[in-house]
């Protein structure tokens, strides 16, 4: 592969990235880097590099600010917490897990009006 071709496949990765971004009010994931075809790897490294810019840094940190906002939602008024139905999970528990097991195991109507 040339210097060239691996040059067009970061900005093909890259660019592609970028307009994935555009509009977006949620967060890029990374793409997996280790692939047997060279010019998938080097189009993911071109996605990765827009992934840890600042535009997409920001939306993480929104996105994280939303998912501890319902986890509080849920904790606040949820009556099958309330009624000892499902467990309150503690502290030390990262809140996406807290937040999928009270989506999962609520069965009053709090897991419906979430945002």
């Amino acid at each position: 592969m040339t210097e060239m071709m691996k040059e067009e496949a970061f900005l093909k990765g890259k660019i592609a990235a970028e307009n994935a971004l555009v509009g977006a009010s949620s967060p890029l994931f990374f793409q997996d880097e280790a692939s047997f075809n060279e010019v998938q790897c080097i189009e993911a490294i071109g996605w990765n590099s827009v992934c840890v810019g600042e535009e997409n840094q920001s939306l993480w940190v929104k996105e994280r600010a939303r998912i501890k906002k319902n986890r509080k939602y849920f904790e606040d008024g949820c009556l099958c917490i309330r009624d000892k139905k499902i467990k309150l999970k503690d502290e030390n528990v990262p809140d996406m897990d807290a937040l999928i097991y009270y989506k999962h195991s609520c069965r009053c109507s709090r897991d419906n009006v979430m945002e």
